[in-house]
């Protein structure tokens, strides 16, 4: 009889496992298939998005760009193409893009113009059409020249400290190329972007001179210009890589020092105004208010 009952449990405890390990299976599968069915929703969606705007919009795009960068200056296009590469391509746009953008904003600041036009009267007109036709213009530079210095700071900023990352994994014993892969792997920023895009060349079959160079041109900043000069100087000539990693090193360091220093050296001047201006009336107002007070009621007694 007892043995009897054990097999009865034993038995309604594997069909209780086998119920329940079905039921968990299919649903599992069926999470997996909602799961399933709503990426592939999502990539198609993506999808829909992406091809009407290569089907629609960019065509028109890139047409508009091209008309307009026949009737550009070629000196333009070039400045263009170097301001472009140093502020690191904002928004992967190209030159042809960027005049489009330049286009697109001079006409809706006209625009805006002509909307404001009927509520001026006289020389006020003319004023606000010249002002905002200038602001058009203008403003995508000022947007681009801003970029650029905010970027080449960080790289000046950056740089001393990425060469003595460089320096230790060279005298550690690794390779050039192993170096700075070790860099582009423990670094972020735009410095470490442009080692990286470096090392994805030479892997590419560039020459370590060439990339080099065109590492020093992207930046557009004198200190890594210097500094791959030094390395396609080292590299002609067999000098050791250490050493001359070593020295550019130093060299940055002493030149962030110098900086730091003349900047320290001209804030004192820098404050002068704001202390003539703003905190020197206040403190005369509150330090000699009260005694001008009391003389006022001496002589009027």
């Amino acid at each position: 009889m007892l043995l009897l009952q054990w097999l009865l449990f034993l038995v309604l405890w594997v069909g209780f496992y086998q119920l329940s390990s079905m039921v968990l299976g299919s649903s599992l599968h069926i999470r997996s298939r909602v799961a399933q069915l709503t990426v592939q929703s999502e990539e198609e969606d993506e999808e829909e998005k992406h091809s009407f705007y290569q089907r629609v919009l960019k065509p028109i795009y890139l047409q508009v760009g091209r008309k307009l960068s026949v009737i550009t200056p070629i000196r333009w296009k070039a400045h263009l193409q170097i301001q472009l590469r140093h502020a690191g391509s904002p928004f992967g746009l190209t030159v042809n893009e960027w005049i489009v953008w330049n286009a697109i904003m001079l006409i809706i600041c006209v625009g805006a113009a002509f909307l404001l036009m009927p509520k001026l009267v006289g020389i006020a007109k003319v004023t606000t059409l010249l002002a905002l036709a200038v602001l058009g213009l203008f403003l995508p530079h000022f947007y681009l020249r801003r970029k650029i210095d905010q970027r080449q700071l960080t790289i000046r900023k950056g740089l001393p400290d990425l060469l003595d990352l460089l320096t230790v994994s060279v005298e550690a014993g690794l390779g050039f190329d192993q170096a700075m892969g070790k860099v582009v792997e423990k670094t972020t920023g735009p410095l470490a972007e442009e080692f990286r895009l470096t090392l994805q060349e030479v892997q590419m079959g560039k020459s370590r001179r060439e990339a080099l160079r065109d590492l020093g041109l992207r930046t557009g900043v004198e200190g890594v210009i210097n500094f791959t000069n030094a390395l396609v100087q080292a590299d002609k000539l067999g000098v050791s890589l250490g050493n001359v990693l070593r020295v550019q090193s130093e060299d940055m360091r002493r030149k962030r020092r110098q900086e730091a220093e003349e900047k320290a050296m001209k804030a004192p001047i820098k404050l002068l105004f704001p202390l003539i201006f703003f905190i020197f009336p206040s403190l005369f107002i509150i330090i000699l208010g009260p005694a001008a007070i009391n003389i006022m009621n001496v002589f009027i007694k």
